[in-house]
């Protein structure tokens, strides 16, 4: 460098960057609380609350106790002498002066004393215990052999939220991808001209004489001849058929495998595949649908030129005029390119063509022919305005399931003065920065893409995954609806939707396309009028809603907050959710249940997963007891609809997200009574606005998004939970989502076995941990009965510090990690399970009883935790820490002298006995609580008794204090005595 100074400018940095700008957007996701934890933070509240009071009340007494007491020393007789005589308070002796401030003083020393023996009473290690527990489970979705595709496996990327999944009431996902393979098959084109009946979809000149296609990305049902034949019937095939071809081969941003491009083995050019690297499954599907009819795509010389290569008679005739032997090569230079986006929801190239066009009679032209031609292709509903007859064509390639993209062009051959000065503008544009920029951008955009003619549309057929309608009949069972969100047409998403069995003859699907407020008002009542007049005449069923209202019990009650009031409120604060419940309408369509368990993927997989290990131990348990998976609840009438549904188109929805009272109807409609909602032609934020507003309206219910492509990675982290798809368009979605599964269909079992698993043993975790914290802690107020609450420490403070880290701590976790409550292949394959997650096997099958019948039950399939659940282990805590203190102190605290002339043990030994008490209680809890015993949950549940009485007698014999009233440890804990007094308690 020859210089002295090298100056350099640092553009886009700090909050402009494009990651910050993105995680702005979209957030990570990672700030997410279940539901479990936000009520344990309540929980944390009373406890402290409790704590508290329990202080003040024993403060109280034991300044009551000493003020009403009253002590006088006799000072009369010699100094030796004194005599001290007390006057209690039922004992009349005349006016006695009290010293207040003493009072005081003994009473703020009590409460002191005993809030630091009340450290336990709110289970702080409870965190750290349950996120081994959660780690663990999460790392059990992972090493599951039954949720693996292709060598893919589950990950769990937030383990903190993995009761979320045993919760799930709403599951919004994505189409293309998610419920489909992602694999793009070109399966039809159209050019504008030939005749909606000529279309090669509708078979017209199909023959059983296709030609063999080894395109896996071209469907094996397009014949290229048919298509060849079609084109050259035409009066000017030089034209329109030209330009769809060329937007077909140009139009796109795919690239080519540089291996691929250096070698001369026609067998690697074979698939599309292994020849192009596309950013989507959709461009690589249009262009090798462009190869197939003779244009392909070969090279890229330059980074603005594109190679094409005519490889067929029919792609030189159409380009030049005549038939050639041989390849022929064309150069198209790229002047511009309009990336895809959201909003436009279309792509467009700016190109320049030098060939050897032909004239309209056919003939090869003499000399060279210049074009310039904006080729342009993306959503019917945003490329153009199209015409009826390419209506006609789009609907009958949407009722087919197939993905339709509409082709354009504007010659500015003959405006070469506009042409330069967009240009200028658009280099001008692309320079500046901020909202400027992207305000600069559009209105050049939209002044190139203007006066668009269309040349033809092409129809792209993505197939479902396997298993996806046993799938979503097994969520529907379950009472989860779910929700489609997808940018394809209307009819496109309907056939997709009776295709995966989110719509059948008995759901009412009302589709949606006003675009006016109004419209939309009286679409929406006249929708709820006949979900009244269908409620009366499947009257006794009960409804969809009304399944719903049960499913969720208090978590769906009413609320005193309106609707948008509540849901603004929520979303301003940006991810903290409102305590209170939302009360919708109890719905009125039915939510058909089959009880039809599905195990096709369990078959598929023979092999033992790490999760099925002690399903021999459980059958052996449950010996028996069984359950028939196949038995029907519900025979639901196809001659009248028993649900309703709803679709609504993108412009539709954008309208009633802008419009509050529209927006707060919509939702409590669909929310409440329909069993699915279709939303078509929706852009990424857009699927992040429903789901947001959708938990927004219903906080306590759990909202769970699936998605495998970047535009879902909004959707994904506004939900309460997201599961993103390990698919073909990037990982992004995968490592944005709290966890990641191979297929769509794998979410059964994640929902069904990881998720109800976890929520059950999660949340009786909790409860039990505080359980025995307050169990433990207790005794000390109890003590106060006896020792006029003089705030006396009844607990060795060493041995006190093993409570939760060394007795009690290995029977939970174990319980946690590795109990179930049923077999793996029953509890993934039984959806009404799902349910009950508190129920067990046993009861189940005592009650013979359907699903439907439970619901008629109004059991609470949630009902695992709330303040109900807290009070009744408290309950228990208080009855456990009577059970082991007052025997003790009846049997040992009051003076006696046992056989060997021992006196009765110190205050610290009864404080041990209830210690270890304490210990065998709790553990035994936990042992009753399992429903899977190993080996190891034996060690666990006796060791931390075995571990006590070690710690117990190494510490007192060794400390000059064990001799402190003559019974040593050992003698007290071989004594009849000691044995009568557990055995009292554990009676």
């Amino acid at each position: 460098m020859s210089g002295k100074y090298a100056y350099g400018v640092v553009v886009y940095c700090g909050m402009n960057t494009r990651i910050y700008r993105n995680s702005a957007e979209s957030g990570t996701g990672r700030n997410k609380i279940s539901k479990l934890m936000q009520t344990y933070n309540q929980h944390v509240i009373v406890l402290f609350t409790l704590q508290a009071m329990i202080c003040i009340i024993a403060a109280f007494t034991h300044g009551w106790i000493y003020a009403t007491t009253t002590t006088t020393t006799d000072n009369s007789k010699a100094d030796d002498d004194d005599t001290t005589t007390t006057y209690y308070w039922y004992l009349y002796v005349g006016p006695q002066s009290v010293d207040a401030g003493d009072v005081l003083s003994r009473g703020l020393r009590v409460a002191g004393s005993l809030l630091l023996q009340f450290t336990y009473f709110v289970p702080i290690s409870l965190l750290v215990t349950l996120e081994i527990v959660k780690y663990f489970q999460g790392r059990f979705v992972s090493a599951d052999v039954r949720m693996q595709h292709n060598g893919l496996r589950a990950a769990s990327n937030s383990s903190t939220l993995i009761e979320e999944l045993g919760s799930v009431t709403h599951v919004f996902s994505d189409k293309t991808g998610t419920l489909t393979d992602n694999l793009m098959i070109f399966t039809s084109a159209y050019v504008m001209g030939s005749g909606a009946a000529d279309s090669p979809l509708l078979g017209r000149y199909q023959t059983n004489g296709i030609p063999p296609n080894p395109e896996r990305h071209v469907s094996g049902q397009f014949d290229a001849r048919v298509f060849e034949r079609i084109v050259l019937e035409d009066r000017d095939p030089h034209n329109t058929p030209l330009l769809f071809l060329l937007g077909l081969c140009l139009c796109h941003s795919v690239l080519i495998k540089d291996s691929i491009e250096a070698s001369d083995d026609p067998l690697k050019r074979l698939g599309s595949e292994s020849l192009y690297d596309a950013s989507s499954p959709d461009e690589l599907a249009l262009v090798a649908g462009a190869r197939h009819l003779g244009f392909e795509f070969t090279a890229r010389p330059t980074p603005d030129t594109i190679r094409i290569n005519l490889t067929t008679p029919f792609a030189r005739k159409v380009i030049q005029g005549e038939y050639e032997k041989g390849d022929t090569s064309i150069d198209v230079e790229l002047l511009e390119v309009i990336e895809f986006d959201n909003d436009r929801k279309r792509m467009s190239v700016l190109v320049k063509i030098i060939s050897p066009l032909a004239e309209e009679d056919g003939r090869q032209c003499s000399t060279t022919t210049t074009r310039i031609l904006l080729l342009i292709k993306g959503a019917d509903s945003n490329a153009a305005s199209p015409e009826e007859e390419l209506e006609s064509v789009l609907d009958v390639l949407s009722a087919g399931g197939l993905r339709t993209l509409v082709y354009g062009v504007r010659d500015l051959t003959s405006d070469m003065p506009f042409l330069e000065s967009w240009r200028r503008s658009y280099n001008d544009a692309r320079g500046l920065v901020g909202d400027a920029k992207e305000r600069a951008l559009k209105q050049c955009i939209e002044e190139m893409e203007y006066d668009i003619d269309i040349v033809g549309c092409t129809g792209i057929e993505d197939k479902l995954q396997d298993y996806v309608p046993d799938t979503i009949a097994d969520l529907h069972e379950a009472g989860i609806k779910v929700w489609v969100l997808t940018g394809d047409k209307i009819e496109t998403a309907i056939n997709i939707a009776y295709s995966s069995r989110l719509l059948d003859s008995t759901v009412l699907n009302e589709v949606i396309t006003a675009t006016t407020p109004p419209s939309i008002h009286k679409t929406l009542d006249t929708l709820s009028h006949r979900i009244t007049a269908l409620s009366s005449s499947i009257a006794g069923r009960p409804s969809a809603g009304h399944h719903h209202h049960h499913q969720h019990g208090d978590r769906s009650s009413l609320a005193t907050l309106e609707w948008d009031d509540l849901a603004e409120v929520k979303l301003a604060k940006r991810g903290l959710l409102s305590l209170s419940s939302i009360d919708m309408d109890v719905g009125q369509a039915v939510l058909p249940l089959s009880g039809h368990g599905r195990g096709e993927e369990a078959e598929k997989e023979p092999t033992t997963s790490l999760t099925d290990v002690g399903d021999e131990q459980l059958e052996s348990e449950e010996e028996g007891v069984c359950i028939d998976m196949n038995k029907p609840t519900i025979s639901s009438p196809s001659s009248s609809w028993t649900s309703v549904a709803i679709t609504i188109s993108g412009d539709s929805l954008a309208v009633v997200l802008k419009d509050r009272p529209l927006r707060k109807k919509f939702f409590k409609f669909a929310l409440s009574h329909c069993i699915t909602v279709i939303a078509c032609r929706v852009s990424p934020k857009q699927k992040a606005q429903i789901v947001r507003w959708s938990g927004s309206y219903l906080p306590a219910n759990t909202m769970l998004a699936i998605g495998d492509g970047a535009n879902d990675v909004g959707m994904i982290v506004s939900a309460d939970v997201g599961v993103g798809i390990n698919g073909k368009e990037g990982a992004q979605a995968a490592r944005s989502a709290d966890y990641a599964i191979p297929q769509f269909h794998f979410l059964r079992r994640l929902l069904f076995l990881h998720g109800r698993e976890s929520i059950r043993k999660n949340s009786t975790f909790i409860y039990y941990t505080v359980f025995k914290n307050v169990a433990f802690s207790l005794p000390a107020f109890l003590l106060g009965f006896v020792s006029q609450f003089s705030g006396t420490s009844l607990y060795d403070p060493i041995l006190k510090q093993g409570y939760n880290v060394i007795f009690t701590l290995l029977p939970i976790l174990l319980y946690g990690i590795f109990d179930r409550q049923l077999l793996t292949n029953i509890t993934s394959s039984c959806p009404y399970l799902y349910l009950w997650p508190g129920i067990s096997l046993k009861r189940l099958c005592r009650m013979e009883c359907t699903s439907r019948e439970l619901i008629r039950l109004k059991f609470s399939p949630f009902n695992l935790f709330g303040n109900k659940h807290l009070l009744l282990w408290l309950l228990a805590a208080a009855w456990v820490s009577v059970c082991s203190t007052v025997p003790s102190m009846v049997y040992l605290y009051n003076a006696s002298i046992d056989s060997n002339g021992n006196s009765s043990p110190p205050l610290a030994g009864v404080g041990s006995l209830i210690f270890l008490h304490i210990i065998i209680l709790c553990n035994f809890v936990v042992y009753m609580l399992s429903n899977i015993r190993y080996w190891f949950t034996h060690i666990g549940i006796i060791g931390g008794s075995i571990a006590y009485l070690l710690a117990w007698i190494i510490l007192t014999e060794v400390s000059s204090s064990s001799a402190e009233g003559g019974l040593t440890t050992s003698s007290m804990i071989f004594s009849p005595s000691t044995g009568a007094v557990l055995l009292s308690g554990l009676g």
